[in-house]
């Protein structure tokens, strides 16, 4: 099949298909054998970078069973798994590997604001003016609460 063939049949740009059968006629040990460079062309792989860890790998295994080892390294971030197993790794590639490989995430909590101190005054004196309401005419609900005996 000529390259104008495969131009026409698959609707591609010419130079597009040129630059493949460049790359794989580079490829193989033979250019000149029909099937050594189809051989190449189905193993060839244009695009994105492959995986680092694949599924199954062992670095991923074992990143997996020191994260459920035990309760101290259910709290450990995933940097600091691949520094005790010796991978190097980015963050955002451990990540990866947790949640797609093992359904593992980690969350941080959000962080929350301190109350100022007219909050905290606030909070002291409605728990005083709770405090002197008697507990038994009082009605709670999932809702709200309610007050018997009031005029």
């Amino acid at each position: 099949m000529s390259p104008r063939v495969v131009v026409a049949t698959f609707n591609l740009k010419k130079s597009t298909v040129d630059d493949i059968l460049r790359k794989v006629k580079a490829r193989a040990a033979d250019p000149d054998d029909f099937d050594d460079v189809v051989g190449c062309l189905e193993s060839y792989h244009e695009g994105g970078n492959s995986e680092k860890y694949v599924v199954g790998s062992e670095e991923s295994t074992a990143l997996r069973d020191l994260s459920q080892q035990d309760e101290e390294h259910w709290q450990q971030t995933f940097p600091e798994f691949a520094q005790e197993v010796g991978i190097p790794a980015n963050c955002s590639t451990l990540k990866q590997i947790f949640h797609s490989q093992h359904n593992i995430f980690r969350r941080k909590p959000a962080h929350k604001a301190s109350l100022s101190f007219e909050h905290l005054e606030a909070r002291v004196v409605f728990a005083h003016i709770v405090l002197q309401i008697a507990i038994n005419t009082i009605v709670f609900t999932d809702e709200m609460w309610v007050e018997f005996n009031k005029p």
